[in-house]
C-alpha cells in the first residue's frame, strides 16, 4: 500500500505575516515530527494546485488527499494537524462561528492582505 502524501501548505514566502505564521507552524511541525509539508509559492507548480499566481497570492491553501482547501478551510485543515491548535479548529468550525470567520477572512483580511502585497511588490 502506497503511503499518502503529507498535507502541504502553500504560502507566500515574501509576505512578512505569512512567513511569521508559517514559520510558527513549521516549528511546531518539526518539534512534534508531524506529517505536514510547506511549499513556497515561488517553488510550486501552481498548475498542480489548479491556481494562477494571482489566486495563490490572494489566500492560504492546503492540499490534502488531492483536495485543495483555501482560506478558512485551509486554516482549519492546518490547525487540525497541529496538536495545540485542534481545539481552535473545532471552535472555528462551529456553524455559528464558521460563517463569520469565512466572511471576515474572504471579504476583509484576504483582500487587505493582497492589496498590501501589491503595494510591497
Amino acid at each position: 500500500m502506497a503511503k499518502r502524501a503529507a498535507p502541504t501548505v502553500l504560502f507566500n514566502e515574501s509576505c512578512p505575516i505569512c512567513s511569521a505564521e508559517i514559520g510558527h507552524y513549521k516549528k511546531i511541525s518539526a518539534e512534534q515530527n508531524l506529517d505536514l509539508d510547506f511549499c513556497a509559492i515561488t517553488d510550486a507548480d501552481l498548475s498542480e494546485w489548479g491556481l494562477t499566481s494571482t489566486q495563490a497570492l490572494q489566500g492560504l491553501y492546503l492540499r490534502k488527499d488531492d483536495k485543495v482547501f483555501s482560506g478558512v478551510d485551509a486554516f482549519l485543515a492546518i490547525w487540525d494537524c497541529l496538536p495545540g491548535f485542534r481545539i481552535l479548529a473545532k471552535i472555528i468550525a462551529l456553524p455559528i462561528i464558521y460563517g463569520g470567520a469565512v466572511f471576515i477572512y474572504d471579504r476583509i483580511l484576504a483582500s487587505l492582505h493582497y492589496k498590501w502585497h501589491q503595494r510591497r511588490g
